[in-house]
């Protein structure tokens, strides 16, 4: 399937022209925040976290040049780093801080050079937003990232549904006859043994020490 997102425009609102109609109207958005509909690179992750969507961004001219250009290239998978909300220069952001914690344990294990690579976040819903109020829209560019979640659940990734598992599961069925974890606290999106279970744990560690096929 076609990545829709190289369409984003270059200054807000930062919505892809197919989504605008669906969009129109909606509460919530933070439409002068670039989109996150995912964090990583589907050609080398083993692992994807399946979230609702992104938070507030904060405000737009305080957010660095280096995270707007990182965020913006990760739509089309050409970040410096494939998680690139850990790439060390973004360091003291708000999606650094968010994110490291969540993935230390993992690293514990295998790295953060693997955990970089390997690990991919995708959104239920892309753009930025104080609440999850916004669950019942279903827009044109979900399409794409169910389609990244069905290629994964389909060619035998991991997946742990951080949030929002009735809703994934609605719009990827596959993931019901996959290797799919859900979080023993989904408010909590920390990837560790409490949190997952030893054997999930253990099932997501072996996974990315396997040498990419």
């Amino acid at each position: 399937m076609e990545n829709p997102w190289g369409d984003l425009p270059a200054e807000p609102p930062y919505v892809l022209p197919i989504d605008h109609e669906a969009v129109a109207g909606a509460r919530d958005l933070q439409l002068d925040a670039l989109p996150v509909p995912y964090v990583g690179d589907p050609a080398q992750a083993a692992v994807y976290i399946l979230a609702l969507n992104p938070g507030l961004a904060g405000e737009p001219e305080r957010i660095s040049a280096d995270a707007r250009e990182q965020n913006r290239l990760g739509l089309t998978f050409a970040s410096t780093y494939p998680f690139w909300s850990l790439d060390p220069r973004l360091a003291g952001t708000g999606g650094y801080e968010w994110w490291r914690p969540r993935l230390q344990r993992l690293a514990d294990e295998v790295g953060w050079d693997v955990v970089h690579r390997r690990v991919m976040c995708v959104q239920y819903l892309p753009y930025h937003s104080r609440t999850f109020s916004a669950s019942r829209l279903r827009i044109p560019s979900q399409r794409y990232s169910f389609w990244l979640v069905s290629e994964a659940a389909r060619s035998g990734k991991v997946v742990v549904i951080a949030r929002g598992h009735r809703l994934w599961t609605g719009a990827v069925p596959e993931l019901l006859s996959s290797e799919c974890v859900a979080l023993r606290n989904p408010r909590a999106v920390f990837l560790t043994p409490r949190n997952m279970g030893s054997e999930a744990f253990g099932l997501v560690v072996n996974r990315l020490r396997q040498p990419r096929p």
